[in-house]
């Protein structure tokens, strides 16, 4: 996990896909790359965390989010796409290189999308991010991809293993913090 900006970058998560093939070669794999779930990574996010004064994606003064920066108009809405798109960018040559190196079928999955400004009818002001009330195409469709890569792994199935290490709360509630979800 980058600490820094809390978030998962694509290629982290490829790592521990090829443990995963070669500990469990008899199996699928499925991987999930949390792009383009913010906190955004790239030269703009970085520009505007500077400018902004803002930390993961708030300022620590006002808690000043990038969705209510845009809203201000402190950040304007195509520095917000761009800032979303650019780890969108880096992602499909990660998951060349990784789905080169597994091989077989390899399920591979990405975060929501989130809303960038979009004006929803019969709404007149933009709506950011996954609102509470909104379900659009964009919120709710989670790209699934099922590339093959040389020959298909004989699959056999076992009983599910038990989880290594067991989360305490405060790391549960960090987690889902990170992704947007704080109460």
């Amino acid at each position: 996990m980058d600490r820094r900006n809390r978030t998962i970058h694509p290629e982290t998560v490829f790592e521990p896909g090829a443990k995963a093939v070669r500990k469990h070669p008899n199996k699928w794999i499925i991987l999930h790359c949390m792009q383009p779930h913010r906190p955004f990574l790239g030269p703009t996010t970085e520009r505007l965390r500077e400018r902004m004064g803002l930390k993961e994606y708030r300022n620590e003064e006002d808690s000043l989010e990038i969705w209510g920066a845009a809203e201000d108009k402190k950040v304007i809405v195509e520095e917000v796409r761009r800032a979303y798109q650019e780890p969108l960018d880096i992602t499909p040559d990660v998951v060349k290189d990784a789905l080169d190196k597994l091989g077989g079928k390899t399920v591979i999955t990405v975060d929501h999308g989130e809303m960038l400004g979009e004006r929803i009818v019969p709404f007149t002001s933009r709506v950011w991010g996954h609102s509470e009330g909104f379900s659009t195409p964009i919120l709710r469709e989670v790209p699934w991809m099922e590339p093959s890569t040389g020959s298909q792994r004989e699959v056999t199935t076992s009983s599910p293993l038990k989880a290594k290490e067991k989360l305490d709360g405060e790391t549960v509630e960090e987690r889902l913090e990170a992704l947007g979800y704080a109460e």
